[in-house]
């Protein structure tokens, strides 16, 4: 019988992730725990490994696809197995701190409907293509994503999508190559690459810390005069029987 796996609950609050790389297709044999794809969320870039063994039926997403914790990943089963059509489920929502959807209540659901009947209808932002972290930028920007054309793999909206946007240029169709300055300093020539995604976003949470932490520095002075003789005298019983004696059993 055909096992739909979801995207599971990775942490750290992590509520949707960035499908990077298929490492499966559909037809493909996978055993248990074998990697079916990465997943780029707003804190690392995650190995998604397979529940069960059996053939992939169905891959719900595509690279540079948004998808959200709960929802189906992948569709495992047997080789040649038919996949039987599901009714469209009721309006679900994602409660943030387990693994799936609710339900919503009928009357609540009624009540929705009623108040968006006369709302103009637009993409769910679920349908934009972008990373947990370009989202996060353009929120910092004030930049509405639903404007904004992806030059990235499968149309996914970069990070200079989104600078681009913000200072009015027309981005370009392909995402160019980060710019490499070549210069001579202490260590002869360097190669200096700017910082993009997670380690962008790691060095300016450090950037931060050293600004709003109090950085001390703590010395204290003992006299271990006594202890090096000690360490000095049953260091040669210590090599006798293979172990290097330090300092820091004492």
């Amino acid at each position: 019988m055909a096992y739909e796996f979801k995207f599971p609950d990775v942490g750290e609050g992590i509520t949707e992730g960035t499908i990077v790389k298929w490492k499966v297709k559909e037809g493909d044999n996978v055993e248990a725990d074998q990697i079916l794809a990465e997943v780029e969320t707003d804190k690392a870039v995650v190995e998604v490994p397979s529940p069960k063994k059996g053939a992939i039926l169905k891959l719900s997403h595509r690279e540079g696809e948004i998808i959200n914790v709960g929802e189906v990943l992948a569709v495992i089963g047997e080789k040649g197995e038919k996949l039987e059509a599901k009714k469209e489920e009721k309006s679900s929502h994602y409660t943030g701190s387990v693994v799936g959807f609710l339900p919503e209540a009928e009357g609540e659901t009624k009540r929705n409907v009623q108040n968006n009947k006369n709302a103009v209808s637009r993409p769910e932002d679920s349908r934009i293509k972008a990373s947990p972290i370009v989202r996060k930028l353009a929120k910092i920007l004030n930049v509405d994503l639903s404007g904004i054309k992806g030059t990235g793999a499968n149309g996914i909206i970069t990070e200079e999508d989104v600078k681009k946007a913000v200072s009015g240029a027309k981005a370009e169709e392909k995402n160019p190559e980060p710019k490499k300055i070549k210069k001579y300093d202490f260590f002869g020539y360097v190669d200096h690459v700017p910082l993009k995604g997670i380690r962008k976003i790691t060095a300016e949470k450090m950037s931060e810390a050293v600004k709003n932490t109090a950085l001390v520095t703590n010395h204290d002075h003992v006299d271990v005069t006594a202890l090096a003789e000690v360490r000095n005298k049953e260091k040669d019983k210590a090599a006798k029987q293979n172990v290097h004696l330090t300092y820091l059993p004492f």
